[in-house]
């Protein structure tokens, strides 16, 4: 079997154009052809006894409508629109930050840097572990407020300022 394999010529710039070319116009080829033969779906029916069945469940009883219930679901509603308002306030995320950086002689610019060292971790977690318990904030929202950091980033803040208060033993 005499196989003879020729390599194309790149180097010249039409050289390339033309290999390129083949390659494209080889692969539109391929593109279109499908080996693949379409499925047939098929309907299957699991019966009762097989592990995959599940038996219908009944439906929800109709109740009806009463004065007493519609009040029970007033107080549910108004309870949780007072004790959980749309809107954190972003002002009090602030307030945190300035009262952990004045108790740590910082300045709030400091707290939200880059930097390492370990007063600034130190009032950094205090000021994340504040903000997690005396806001509404997400961590994401803390992570933000505090310089743009990951919300994991504050989770472990919020440990590690637990843990040195003797939260977690």
């Amino acid at each position: 079997m005499n196989m003879l394999i020729t390599t194309p010529d790149l180097s010249s710039l039409a050289g390339q154009r033309q290999h390129y070319a083949a390659v494209r116009s080889r692969l539109r080829a391929a593109a279109s052809f499908s080996c693949r033969t379409p499925r047939q779906v098929i309907a299957v029916r699991i019966l009762p006894g097989h592990p995959l069945f599940k038996k219908p469940e009944p439906p929800l009883p109709m109740v009806p409508v009463t004065q007493e219930s519609q009040q029970r679901v007033r107080d549910v509603l108004d309870i949780m629109s007072v004790e959980r308002p749309d809107q954190p306030e972003p002002g009090h995320a602030q307030e945190i930050i300035h009262q952990v950086a004045s108790k740590h002689s910082l300045t709030p610019v400091e707290m939200l840097s880059a930097r390492r060292s370990p007063p600034l971790v130190l009032a950094r977690q205090e000021a994340m572990y504040r903000m997690s318990k005396e806001t509404l904030l997400t961590l994401g929202g803390i992570g933000r407020r505090m310089g743009g950091r990951d919300h994991t980033t504050v989770l472990h803040s919020i440990r590690k300022h637990a843990e040195r208060m003797g939260y977690f033993q």
